[in-house]
């Protein structure tokens, strides 16, 4: 998954890019919590950078298709085929949530 930080505004602005700030969570159709990046890399360094309409900051994240906890705590089991929903964070801004289908 490409998980970007962009801004519609015609002003730079400086936001937190680093790992504490960033997070990418699936959840089933229903709500139910599935994964999340922060469960098995939780925090990070601070890393301010200049956003800007021609200069967003993208990473990819990758998801193996298995079911977390925080803490990465339990056993990793496949997540079942169907409908997910995915929202990315930066800070306190959300993305739209997002359609995945695992067949």
């Amino acid at each position: 998954m490409r998980f970007v930080v962009a801004t519609n505004s015609d002003t730079t602005c400086l936001r937190d890019v680093g790992g504490s700030q960033n997070e990418v969570r699936i959840t089933s159709a229903g709500g139910k919590r599935i994964w999340s990046s922060d469960d098995c890399n939780p925090g990070g360094a601070a890393n301010v950078r200049p956003i800007s309409q021609s200069s967003p900051y993208a990473v990819t994240v990758e998801w193996n298709g298995k079911v977390s906890k925080p803490g990465c705590s339990g056993s990793k089991q496949e997540a079942s085929k169907g409908s997910y929903v995915v929202v990315a964070r930066n800070g306190d801004v959300k993305s739209q949530p997002e359609p995945l289908i695992l067949n």
